[in-house]
């Protein structure tokens, strides 16, 4: 009973000392809007995640209750019409549709959306890393070098029937040395192997 009342005059005192603040909702949700509106400005975020943010903050603090959906809307309509023109100043020339400030911010929002969850179901087929960057020239070489694709079995069985046509002698004709330095390390090791074979069973023959 003691402990109770001590806690109760502590909780008064307290009180006291401390009175509540009241909050003028309204005005902070004000504030909250020029504060996003100038992450908007200087293109730090996007204004469809922007104006989303504030939109649950309206709803959760209860203020869509207190004075209207549409008070709202003018609140943040306020606040970032007063930010427009620096938005534009500072803003970057768009990758979407490559106008500066960006034509479009909602449309453009969606298209980068799209292209992310697209790239993260996209096969690769074996692209550079830096493909994007790459100029055409240099992305035909990268994508029409021999290295990156195992070598045709029609081009190792082309070697092998010289071979057992001529002999080992074949291997220095000029069509045949092209074929070789068309193979990779695998398809060279198996022509050696096949070759070798070939000279194992000539020899068990004699």
């Amino acid at each position: 009973m003691l402990r109770s009342m001590r806690a109760c005059a502590a909780r008064r005192r307290h009180e006291a000392l401390h009175p509540p603040i009241a909050v003028d909702l309204p005005e902070a949700f004000k504030l909250r809007c020029e504060a996003r509106a100038l992450l908007w400005a200087a293109c730090e975020i996007d204004l469809h995640e922007a104006v989303d943010v504030l939109q649950a903050d309206a709803e959760r603090d209860g203020l869509v209750e207190l004075i209207g959906q549409d008070a709202v809307q003018a609140i943040m309509a306020s606040a970032f019409q007063s930010f427009r023109g620096a938005a534009a100043m500072n803003a970057p020339v768009c990758d979407i549709c490559g106008g500066s400030p960006c034509t479009n911010r909602t449309f453009c929002h969606v298209c980068r959306k799209a292209d992310r969850m697209a790239a993260k179901h996209r096969p690769q087929h074996g692209l550079p890393p830096n493909w994007d960057t790459m100029s055409v020239g240099a992305l035909w070489e990268a994508l029409n070098d021999r290295r990156r694709w195992p070598t045709p079995q029609s081009t190792i069985e082309a070697v092998m029937h010289c071979v057992r046509a001529r002999g080992a002698e074949a291997l220095k004709e000029p069509a045949t040395l092209e074929r070789l330095l068309q193979c990779d390390p695998k398809a060279k090791a198996e022509i050696n192997r096949r070759i070798a074979a070939l000279k194992g069973g000539a020899s068990a023959a004699a």
